[in-house]
């Protein structure tokens, strides 16, 4: 227990491209952290695709005795709020699952309950924050998908794909602009965008 503690919202956005080490970065920054309970929020949808289990696999194997608390939950944050401690700290991996699970992954009475690309990016984004008032900090990881602008023009994706993207994209800056700092991992290196000086020193 974290005792005589001012909290303040704290969220870590932590970026990259596919295998760039974000989410070992993150975890290290997670450990680093003052917290009580260290929660993992596995946020990918559980099948029997190979690839998936690989990446469940590995991601569990990185974190094995580090004293984290896993939440699987790919959809609606808000249900866990109740399981949350003030002086927990959330490692959320990651955010492209995420938006995944709240596109493909609903009921199909929600489904004719269209919320359009903008209505769903703000949802996500006020339960993420909802979440970073409930807990000590909040590490985001988010993959980088179409930001170079390549297949975006219509040309090289399908509708559902470009809307998965706006709305990542979306949900990114809003948290972006909320977050205490934003790390870009590139090829393993961390690149700090903002908040450096909030960051610990052994994760710079």
């Amino acid at each position: 227990m974290i005792k005589d503690k001012i909290y303040q919202d704290k969220i870590y956005l932590i970026t990259g491209g596919s295998a760039c080490g974000k989410s070992a970065y993150a975890e290290e920054l997670s450990l680093t952290l003052p917290a009580g309970r260290r929660i993992y929020l596995a946020t990918m949808h559980r099948d029997e695709n190979p690839e998936t289990v690989k990446r469940i696999t590995r991601h569990r194997a990185l974190r094995a005795g580090k004293g984290f608390v896993t939440i699987e939950k790919e959809r609606n944050l808000s249900e866990i709020l109740p399981e949350i401690q003030r002086e927990d700290g959330i490692l959320l991996e990651d955010l492209g699952n995420l938006v995944a699970g709240e596109m493909f992954s609903r009921s199909e009475d929600e489904k004719k309950q269209d919320e359009g690309e903008a209505a769903l990016a703000d949802r996500i984004t006020s339960e993420l924050l909802l979440l970073s008032h409930a807990c000590s900090f909040l590490v985001v990881v988010a993959n980088e998908i179409g930001e170079d602008g390549a297949g975006t023009d219509g040309t090289g994706y399908d509708g559902m794909t470009l809307s998965y993207i706006h709305i990542l994209g979306a949900v990114k800056a809003k948290i972006a602009g909320r977050s205490t700092a934003v790390v870009r991992l590139i090829a393993g290196i961390p690149v700090v965008l903002t908040g450096k000086e909030t960051l610990p020193q052994c994760v710079h």
